[in-house]
């Protein structure tokens, strides 16, 4: 930087071949990296300080300061703005404050923000104008790059079909997007500052803030975390309502949860069809088991026949019998002669043989009511399990449920193994898609089966492998435990376990979707857990976990 040098009034510097300038504005911009372009509107000559020619890349010595040479470096585009701009200025005083390109010596064009301050003589007439140039590259780059992303982002939520909606601490609404509006049925409202309630109907009051403690949409402002519900419902203003799955989402300042953000989609023609896979599923599963389940009915209706046909023979020597002592008793009153009577009699009651039927008779009465017994166990079992269950959870029995299913399922495992159910008597009732459990019970009791029928294969005189199901209750949670004594799970795949298709099966044995289904009916359904232990050449057990009622 030259020295400047102040004339005896300290307002103005001469610099020799240069105008005169007032030397507090050299001083400070001596101290900043602005550039200066100062114009001669008399005779229109134009001074550009080294700091103009430096933030274009130059050396003072390689340009000339040529009245041209600003408008020679503005892009062509913007020129002609610039221009007609800088005329209402100069003229009209209009303040001048605008951002254009400049040609950098490398060749890219820089942004540069020039500010404009011009004197007038006293007849109004301009005399000199000052511009000072700022380097704003980075300003404009930033400020398009977050104009772009805003971009993005306005698309994404206008685009998406998905609802998003800003909740604040006080529980109201700071943003909606129009999938959000038109999913609650609002759109073409502005719902901000509405209180969530007020907007969306979920359960909490709408005339007054929810609260972090018992609204799970706002329960991130507690510990921070986001928090994923399914199977939830919202409703409208016209009344009617709508199954969602949500995510709440944190917003952060600091360690300051500020806002929550809500992900939420209507999954109503979701559940439908799932609801309608499963009984799909239910149906197969019946129509897998089928031929084992014809067979568990007609062992008993087998005696049953048997028992009435024994029965019916009964009967008729019976009547035979009661023939036989009416006509002895007719003789006796007519004046017979009893000892010839009653020796007929007693060859009779000989060929009916009546003490065997005294003794058999019972029995087979008491057999053939416990094979209608099976039989309406099992048939009772099969309307239980094949039942579709209703859209909402409801309070049910596990007990019952597992042993409806095992009922169902015994044809799978009774050459296999024998079974032990140790169920818990004092077992709450838990709320429940109760169709899911009982397709989840289903496939664990196949999977024990088919894992000890592989144990056993190549040693035909291989015991019976043991299936033991337990319910309990441990930490908050309902469990059922469904253990084999099975060949177990190698190490090598136990982490791909849950994989939709994988399978270890032969094709026919197994689609490797039961797992994968099975754990998202009892985590992403019913917000338990899934999880195994096992060792190989020993067995396996499965542990469904599902969550007690936390309320009163």
């Amino acid at each position: 930087m030259r020295p400047v040098e102040v004339d005896a009034s300290g307002l103005f510097v001469s610099v020799p071949g240069r105008p005169p300038s007032n030397s507090l504005l050299t001083l400070i911009l001596a101290a900043t990296n602005d550039g200066v372009m100062d114009w001669n509107l008399v005779t229109g000559a134009i001074h550009y300080s080294e700091r103009w020619k430096a933030l274009l890349g130059y050396e003072d010595r390689d340009l000339p300061s040529s009245e041209s040479l600003w408008r020679d470096l503005s892009h062509p585009d913007d020129l002609p703005e610039v221009e007609a701009l800088l005329r209402d200025h100069t003229e009209s005083l209009w303040p001048f404050e605008h951002t254009w390109r400049m040609r950098h010596k490398n060749g890219e064009w820089r942004w540069l923000l020039g500010r404009a301050g011009t004197l007038h003589d006293r007849q109004g007439t301009p005399q000199r104008c000052v511009c000072v140039f700022t380097d704003v590259t980075n300003q404009v780059s930033a400020q398009r790059r977050l104009a772009e992303l805003k971009r993005r982002n306005d698309l994404l939520l206008s685009s998406t079909g998905e609802g998003f909606l800003g909740i604040d601490a006080a529980a109201r609404v700071t943003f909606a997007n129009p999938a959000a509006l038109q999913l609650i049925g609002l759109s073409g409202l502005d719902v901000t500052g509405w209180l969530l309630g007020e907007a969306i109907p979920h359960g909490c009051p709408n005339d007054r803030p929810c609260l972090p403690t018992t609204c799970p949409i706002l329960k991130p402002f507690l510990g921070g975390a986001a928090n994923k519900v399914t199977n939830a419902t919202f409703g409208r203003k016209d009344g009617s309502s709508f199954a969602v799955d949500y995510l709440s989402t944190p917003a952060h300042e600091g360690d300051s949860v500020v806002k929550v953000v809500m992900t939420f989609r209507d999954v109503t023609e979701q559940r439908r069809l799932e609801a309608q896979n499963l009984q799909g599923q239910k149906l197969e599963a019946l129509g897998q088991l089928a031929a084992g389940i014809a067979h568990e009915i007609n062992t008993p209706l087998q005696y049953v026949g048997d028992n009435v046909f024994f029965l019916d023979t009964a009967f008729s020597d019976l009547l035979t019998l009661v023939a036989e002592y009416r006509q002895v008793v007719t003789a006796l009153k007519q004046g017979g002669e009893a000892g010839d009577l009653l020796a007929r009699l007693e060859a009779v009651e000989i060929a009916t043989d009546v003490e065997y039927l005294k003794e058999c008779i019972p029995k087979a009465i008491v057999t053939t009511q416990d094979g209608i017994g099976r039989v309406r166990t099992i048939v009772s079992a099969m309307k239980a399990f094949s039942h579709p269950g209703g859209a909402e959870k409801s309070a049910e029995d596990l007990n019952h449920a597992i042993e409806c299913t095992t009922t169902i399922a015994a044809s799978t495992w009774r050459h296999t193994a024998t079974l032990e159910m140790r169920l818990d008597p004092a077992l709450p009732k838990v709320s429940c898609y109760l169709g899911d459990i009982n397709q989840v019970v289903l496939n664990l009791l196949v999977n024990a089966s088919h894992a000890i029928e592989d144990a056993q294969a190549g040693h035909p005189a291989a015991t019976l492998g043991v299936i033991t199901v337990e319910t309990g209750v441990k930490d908050g949670f309902v469990e059922v435990r469904i253990s084999d004594t099975g060949c177990g799970i190698p190490e090598t795949i136990q982490h791909r376990l849950f994989e939709p298709f994988f399978t270890t099966k032969e094709v026919g044995r197994g689609t490797g979707q039961g797992l994968t289904l099975a754990r998202s009916m009892i985590v992403d359904r019913h917000g338990g857990y899934l999880k195994f232990t096992t060792e190989v050449g020993k067995g396996t057990t499965f542990i469904i976990g599902l969550p007690l009622p936390t309320g009163p």
